[in-house]
């Protein structure tokens, strides 16, 4: 999902996770899936929200697992 890769970077890009709130990492994708010709969806704040709890919960989770 393009939240996530954005939060978490991915192969070399940086993480935005801790720089952009979610109203405007919102407004960021939803502008590059909205123009230059491509016909994707609107994000919401609370689609981000969500996917930023997740990667929290996950990273969490990774955290206690015993070696």
């Amino acid at each position: 999902m393009v939240i996530t890769t954005v939060l978490n970077g991915r192969a070399g890009m940086p993480a935005f996770k801790d720089d952009i709130n979610d109203a405007d990492l919102a407004a960021i994708l939803t502008y590059a899936r909205t123009t230059w010709g491509n016909k994707g969806a609107a994000i919401k704040p609370t689609e981000v929200a969500a996917a930023r709890a997740a990667a929290r919960a996950e990273a969490k989770a990774r955290g206690l697992q015993a070696h």
